[in-house]
């Protein structure tokens, strides 16, 4: 089956779709939300980690599609004017039909993105599909668990928001404790948390009710920072982010030229790292 592969990032111009009503075509939830509102980045993270319960949850919506006795194939419109896009239907019939090719992973998150946007939209009030809910109870347990995830990494992290004292903040950032800073992303204000014991980074959507947190490997935002980065590469990253960030004295370190303090003990701090790691996974 396609979805066995590995998985990665996949263009929403091109992936198909599964659906259960004919009107569906019209609906594309996933292109205005991408990505804090679908589940692409969540199963790409998460696989990284737990990829057996990924790819359970996965195979289990297939398993779904194929005994509904009704579904349609959309493919995206190459057609549809500007500011009318939909999707076209290119099968119709039963999922026993389908044939296993179409079965991949892109296809089958875009489907469950518009599953988990008419669950969450606040102006929705018609109920799920019966096979809708059922793709949605394969995928929901996996989800909390990612939840319970995240949240356990996180746990007495050093909150950089409401320190103003640079020498606090440099400490913490050699320490051995999560630690979190507020940036800005349009309207939105993001959570960052750095797990050193983990070697993740975790971004949080606090203002976004239906929004999960997605724990990242460095190299997944950054290929020049590796598995596991040093300080100096992983401020070096984070300079990017530099003028979003809500804290000033922060947002000033990482500005200036003053962060080359923390080369003198990356020798150090990435073997402590990777001792960290091992010990850490080894309790997962």
């Amino acid at each position: 089956m396609a979805c066995e592969h590995s998985i990665k990032f996949f263009s929403l111009k091109k992936s198909e779709r599964f659906a259960f009503k004919k009107r569906d075509a019209a609906f594309l939830p996933t292109r205005e939300r991408f990505p804090r509102g679908s589940l692409i980045p969540v199963f790409v993270f998460y696989s990284d980690f737990f990829p057996e319960l990924v790819q359970s949850a996965l195979s289990k919506c297939v398993d779904v599609i194929k005994k509904c006795p009704h579904v349609f194939m959309l493919v995206p419109s190459t057609m549809a004017p500007a500011g009318k896009r939909k999707d076209d239907i290119a099968f119709e019939g039963r999922g026993s039909d389908v044939a296993a090719s179409h079965f991949s992973f892109s296809t089958i998150v875009r489907t469950l993105d518009a599953v988990k946007f008419k669950l969450h939209s606040p102006g929705r009030k018609k109920d799920l599909s019966p096979v809708e809910r059922e793709l949605w109870s394969c995928v929901e347990p996996i989800l909390d668990r990612f939840r319970t995830f995240c949240s356990s990494l996180i746990k007495e992290s050093i909150d950089f928001d409401t320190i103003e004292d640079e020498a606090t903040i440099k400490n913490a950032i050699r320490g051995s404790r999560p630690w979190c800073f507020s940036v800005s992303e349009g309207k939105v204000v993001a959570k960052f948390y750095y797990v050193p014991d983990a070697g993740l980074i975790i971004r949080e959507y606090p203002g976004l009710y239906d929004a999960l947190p997605l724990a990242t490997l460095p190299r997944r935002l950054s290929i020049s920072m590796g598995s596991r980065p040093c300080l100096s590469e992983l401020l070096s990253y984070l300079k990017t982010l530099a003028g979003k960030i809500q804290n000033s004295k922060f947002d000033r370190l990482l500005k200036a030229p003053t962060n080359v303090f923390l080369h003198d003990f990356d020798g150090i701090a990435s073997l402590w790292v990777e001792l960290r790691v091992y010990v850490f996974c080894k309790t997962l």
